[in-house]
């Protein structure tokens, strides 16, 4: 049986190659993006003053919030599950797998949630475990299960992208196949995931700050919102072009 290709990725020209391909389709991300926008934003708007208080931090949150806060989780998961299938899809097949605003929804979309969902629900268990153990050790212990929990969640997003990439544009590849294609290169992905994800997250805090400081966060709420999601969405893109871009490594040589 024939060997597995050799697999050469350099994170740096990587991240370059990944933000030049997205500069690129940027006027495909704005077409892909917008609609998700509106739905998200719209989904929203009933919740603003409990979405308020959590970016806020807000001592005030409690359960009777986090409930009202479900079916927005909902409607996010499926949105992201949308605009990441047809992204996907305007990088790897080009715009006429994906015409208009990405409204050609199809059994391709429920996969990839499903996919998706049956990750986070293992990320969650696996997550809620390890801040029961940690809880004794306090707020470092928190903290120390949150950062864990975000790597192992950014680890199985690297380890499995061919499986989702391939969910995307109709080209089957089992989970299994896929950790194995992508044996001893987790690490290099996730350093390349994290170099777009710190920065997103140093943005985010430099925009909550800047409209908490000037009251705009009182003033204009859902304009704050806006921002965050489009920081978001753009980091979404990113990620997805960084993974899109490694995806063609993980193929046998005959494919």
């Amino acid at each position: 049986m024939a060997g597995e290709p050799s697999r050469d990725i350099r994170i740096g020209p990587l991240l370059a190659f990944a933000l030049q391909r997205t500069w690129h389709a940027r006027d495909h991300l704005i077409r892909l993006g917008v609609l998700p926008s509106l739905v998200l934003l719209a989904a929203a708007l009933p919740e603003m003053d409990v979405l308020t208080a959590l970016l806020r931090g807000a001592d005030t949150f409690g359960e009777a919030d986090t409930t009202r806060l479900i079916p927005l989780g909902i409607c996010y998961a499926l949105i992201i599950s949308v605009f990441a299938v047809n992204w996907v899809r305007q990088l790897t097949l080009g715009q006429d797998a994906v015409p208009g605003l990405g409204l050609n929804i199809g059994l391709r979309h429920l996969k990839f949630l499903l996919f998706q969902m049956a990750l986070a629900f293992g990320m969650l268990l696996g997550s809620t475990f390890l801040s029961l153990v940690l809880h004794p050790f306090g707020i470092s212990g928190m903290l120390t299960a949150l950062m864990l929990g975000m790597l192992a969640w950014l680890a199985t997003i690297a380890r499995l992208s061919p499986s989702w990439i391939g969910i995307a544009i109709d080209t089957r590849m089992p989970p299994a196949i896929a950790w194995k294609r992508t044996t001893g290169q987790g690490f290099k992905l996730v350093l390349a995931l994290l170099a777009v994800e710190v920065p997103t997250m140093i943005v985010d805090q430099v925009a909550a700050i800047v409209f908490e400081v000037t009251g705009l966060i009182d003033a204009a709420p859902f304009t704050f919102l806006a921002i965050l999601w489009v920081i978001e969405l753009v980091r979404i893109a990113l990620q997805i072009s960084l993974l899109v871009v490694t995806y063609p490594l993980f193929l046998r040589e005959t494919v």
